[in-house]
């Protein structure tokens, strides 16, 4: 059955499964370096978070893929969560202020 669709896609059954069975490292690094730059862009987590669950479930199988994005979404939260608390004080985030991205220059 999915050869004859695989056919009428001009595919092979693989590509149409997305079956692969391991991604070298340098596709790891490709694809942890398209993360870091979606963060360094200032994509939303949510965004991000979705690319990451697609290349997941593209390569099931390795787990150096699945640990180096836990890694680098991970470092990521950790670095937004450092900078909110940095510019607005502990407990709080951008949206808790008066709607200014950044405190202003001069004010505490």
């Amino acid at each position: 059955m999915l050869a004859p669709v695989a056919r009428l896609l001009e595919i092979t059954p693989d590509i149409l499964l997305s079956f692969q069975e391991d991604v070298s490292q340098e596709e790891i690094n490709q694809i942890v370096q398209e993360v870091d730059k979606k963060f360094q862009k200032e994509e939303s987590y949510e965004d991000i978070f979705q690319f990451v669950k697609k290349k997941i479930a593209r390569y099931p199988n390795s787990e150096r893929l699945a640990g180096q994005l836990a890694m680098i979404m991970d470092a990521w939260r950790i670095l937004r969560r450092k900078v909110s608390q940095l510019f607005f004080g502990e407990g709080s985030s951008p949206e808790n202020t008066s709607g200014n991205a950044l405190p202003e220059a001069g004010k505490n």
